[in-house]
């Protein structure tokens, strides 16, 4: 199997555009939107005023007052929503644009969060205009690669060296413990949950205030100390493979989590605190030991 993989996934975008753009997604969203030069990318928190998820999402600036959000579909319509609901006397239109296409490639060379640094990069190789390339979720535990977002497939320069293969990049995705919309996203979460790292990545600490900072900075403040941690389940047999939506239960009997996401060999679950990294657990009377993937762990 080649080391770098690719798969073609749907997704929606979010077109924000005008002269107030820049500074309504300031006060929206959780990353630094403002930083952002042309052509950058960063992964963003898009709350509720309660401090729970919308979505999980990235914000690409394509111009000085233009910017593409991309996010899972099935949050697509949600998220307008949100980010129309407080959009008052502000000069900058919001448009969802639904059936978009993106080629996600990454490589599989061993990768771990304590080695995320010395993590060799993966260039994309150009791409003509109306494709954006956009920075990868989980770089400081180890992923390495980039999406390509286009309207239309052919408009993406694929790369050669890159083989089609959804289920190895699936198996990556858990693996990382990288969370998705409908899975491991949804209206109870809180972005702590999800993992330091991921809350690392997708929060600005030092922009000011957003709609629903409060919660993440007071988790933030008492050590990232939520009440459930989504976690990687690795089975001791490799060709283990669970049903979606199991309890998972610890070696007493009690239910701690439910799985989220499964593949051969792994699981994604969010798990109670009281489960530490390292513990044994049982799904479908197959043993797993639990892991949480926090960058530098």
């Amino acid at each position: 199997m080649s080391n770098i993989v690719s798969a073609w996934f749907d997704r929606s975008t979010i077109l924000a555009t005008g002269p107030d753009a820049e500074r309504y997604l300031q006060g929206q969203l959780s990353a630094d939107i403002a930083k952002l030069e042309v052509g950058d990318s960063t992964w963003s928190l898009l709350l509720a005023p309660t401090g729970k998820m919308i979505a999980w999402l990235r914000v690409s600036r394509t111009g000085d007052e233009s910017f593409v959000i991309d996010l899972d579909p099935a949050a697509g319509e949600e998220a307008l929503a949100r980010l129309l609901r407080f959009k008052l006397r502000v000069d900058a239109d919001l448009t969802l644009a639904a059936g978009q296409h993106m080629l996600s490639v990454r490589s599989l060379d061993g990768r771990s969060p304590a080695t995320a640094a010395a993590t060799p990069a993966l260039d994309a190789p150009e791409q003509p205009e109306g494709v954006l390339v956009a920075v990868v979720p989980g770089r400081s535990i180890g992923v390495a690669g980039y999406d390509l977002i286009a309207v239309e497939r052919s408009l993406v320069n694929v790369p050669a060296e890159a083989v089609e293969d959804p289920a190895a990049l699936e198996a990556d995705r858990i693996a990382h413990g990288i969370p998705l919309h409908g899975a491991e996203i949804d209206a109870d979460v809180i972005p702590g949950e999800l993992g330091a790292w991921l809350v690392e990545e997708s929060v600005s600490w030092t922009k000011g205030c957003y709609t629903g900072q409060e919660l993440v900075a007071r988790i933030d403040s008492r050590g990232n100390n939520t009440p459930r941690r989504l976690s990687v389940l690795t089975f001791a047999q490799d060709s283990v493979k669970v049903a979606l939506g199991i309890d998972v239960v610890d070696v007493d009997g009690g239910t701690v989590g439910i799985v989220t996401s499964t593949g051969e060999g792994r699981a994604l679950a969010l798990l109670k605190r009281s489960v530490e990294p390292g513990s044994t657990v049982l799904i479908e009377g197959h043993e797993a030991t639990t892991e949480r993937m926090d960058a530098g762990q």
